[in-house]
Parts: C-alpha cells; sequence; structure tokens
C-alpha cells in the first residue's frame, strides 16, 4: 500500500511520525496509522474529541524535550 511505503520512506530519512486516530464510532484501531507511526508510543487511539487536547499538549511536551536534549 502507498501510505505504508510513503511512511517507510519519510522514517527512513529521520523524520519522526505522529499518528493521530480519532475514533468515536468504534471503528477498528487503523494498522495504517499505527505502522506509519515512528513507534508505538508515538501512536494515539481517541476515542472522544475531548482527549485532543491532552494528546496534542502531551506531543508538544515530548517535541520541546527533544529539542532541549540536543
Amino acid at each position: 500500500n502507498s501510505g505504508s511505503g510513503t511512511c517507510a520512506n519519510i522514517k527512513a530519512t529521520g523524520v519522526q511520525i505522529y499518528a493521530i486516530q480519532v475514533n468515536t464510532g468504534g471503528d477498528p484501531t487503523s494498522t495504517l496509522l499505527q505502522n506509519c507511526a515512528s513507534s508505538s508510543d508515538k501512536f494515539f487511539l481517541l476515542t472522544s474529541a475531548c482527549q485532543m487536547v491532552s494528546t496534542f499538549s502531551q506531543i508538544g511536551t515530548a517535541l520541546s524535550n527533544l529539542r532541549i536534549a540536543q
């Protein structure tokens, strides 16, 4: 599938990919999004819209820590 190939090409350049699935309808977890994320801790499955703010905050904190560490 071209989506997973694109993700693999991006990850090969060293770019970190965060993937967020907003699943408020009970759909199955997206394997494509899980595999596209750079690691399992960079994939987020949200089951309600109200989780978005805390998830983006968590990602922002991780990115800030990354910049400080480098």
